[in-house]
């Protein structure tokens, strides 16, 4: 699976998930660890919603990125469907780490910061 792909599991996922999944790779990542500007605009948006105590789905993260004036930029709410399209059946903590683990560390410079 390349770095991109690793990425809209890991977002599909934290779109879908309960904040645990969340809670799990955000000591490990970052927004600049994303590769793409559209991932890290999302990863920022689920952060804000975290940080306001709201729920983490496809509505609130649409409304939060046309807040921020992002959401066409990103691709809209066919890229946030997409998103959630990306998502294995099973999908846990641990394997959450370990995506995040490897966007961190495909990240080089980009994530340094």
């Amino acid at each position: 699976m390349s770095t991109e792909e690793t990425e809209l599991v890991v977002l599909g996922a934290l779109l879908l998930g309960d904040r645990s999944l969340l809670e799990a790779v955000r000591p490990l990542l970052d927004a600049d660890h994303f590769s793409r500007e559209e991932h890290r605009h999302v990863f920022r948006a689920y952060l804000a919603l975290e940080e306001q105590d709201e729920p983490i789905d496809i509505v609130t993260v649409q409304d939060e990125l046309m807040r921020r004036g992002v959401l066409t930029s990103v691709g809209g709410y066919p890229f946030l469907m997409t998103l959630a399209e990306q998502v294995p059946i099973v999908y846990g903590t641990e394997r959450a780490r370990a995506d995040a683990r490897r966007i961190r560390g495909d990240s080089g410079p980009r994530g340094a910061g």
